[in-house]
């Protein structure tokens, strides 16, 4: 009988890293669940936003060079010649049931090259921690005390945009986070004091930004802040929080993604943005609480703790 490998197509959408990861991870967790054989391809692409380390091709490529090496699967079979490849965009699980019983008396191995796996997968996302043995033998660069809390406030270019066929902005403004942080310093049963890691991707202050050419068609959704000095991004001083927070705050801009996801993983309490940075890091983390934001498109793990649009009782 043939086998019926899955893997990531990694030609078809170029986003960021993380949005990448997460498909990966998708795949590979189907592909166990429902007893495919799996074939890893690499990450080849992404799209850097302004205050990523990596700002140049040759920056991207030596980046996932490293990354990919970090995290990468085995494949099930390293010396396996396709004998079709078979690409599909948004697959069912019957649609893949389907082409496992026409394959059932042919030895051909086939590969069918995955785009976007949610439809399958977010109908149980607890599937997703059956392929999060990649990280079971790596150390942590960057880790943060279980004191800590950690969220990661996605601001993007500007709060109030909507990202094409999404219906509302992806940015939490700072009384949602804070609250959260209220609620949770003041259930705690420790008397020690907590510190706040902030992880954003929001300069202090606005600045313009002109993205990479070959970007050029993925940046046009923010033509209407486009002018002559780039692409303009709006700063955020995150006062609110920083002025009502009893403890130490420290605030990452950017920079180095990875050490980003390390600190999220590690926290004890880490509260999400509506991103698949968020996403991928809640995923890492074993031992924390995580704080799962109110009309995200993917859905959250059994675990997590699942915050209302109210958000006023909901730890």
């Amino acid at each position: 009988m043939g086998k019926i490998f899955l893997t990531y197509n990694n030609k078809e959408i170029q986003d960021g890293y993380f949005a990448q990861l997460q498909r990966v991870i998708a795949i590979r967790a189907i592909a166990i669940k429902y007893k495919f054989s799996y074939f890893h391809s690499e990450i080849i692409n992404l799209i850097p936003t302004q205050l990523d380390s990596f700002q140049s091709e040759l920056q991207i490529q030596n980046y996932l060079d490293n990354i990919n090496k970090k995290y990468a699967y085995k494949s099930d079979s390293f010396d396996t010649e396709f004998e079709k490849t078979i690409d599909i965009l948004a697959p069912t699980i019957k649609k893949l049931f389907l082409l496992k019983i026409r394959n059932l008396l042919s030895k051909e191995s086939i590969l069918v090259r995955i785009t976007i796996p949610y439809r399958i997968i977010e109908k149980n996302p607890d599937s997703y921690m059956k392929s999060i043995d990649l990280i079971s033998n790596k150390n942590d660069n960057y880790t943060v005390d279980k004191q800590s809390i950690v969220i990661h406030a996605r601001r993007g270019v500007a709060i109030q945009h909507v990202v094409p066929g999404e219906k509302i902005v992806r940015a939490l403004d700072d009384n949602y986070f804070l609250t959260i942080i209220n609620q949770i310093v003041n259930k705690s049963r420790t008397t020690s004091k907590f510190d706040l890691v902030i992880l954003t991707d929001a300069p202090e202050s606005d600045v313009f930004y002109k993205p990479l050419t070959k970007d050029k068609n993925a940046w046009q959704q923010f033509d209407k802040y486009n002018s002559e000095h780039g692409i303009l991004i709006q700063g955020h001083k995150f006062k609110n929080i920083i002025e009502n927070f009893k403890g130490n705050c420290t605030i990452i801009r950017g920079g180095d993604i990875d050490k980003s996801l390390d600190i999220i993983r590690t926290a004890g309490h880490f509260i999400m943005s509506r991103s698949s940075m968020s996403y991928v890091g809640a995923l890492l983390n074993s031992e924390g609480k995580i704080y799962y934001p109110p009309d995200f498109w993917h859905n959250p793990l059994k675990k997590w703790i699942k915050i209302s649009t109210k958000y006023t009782e909901d730890l």
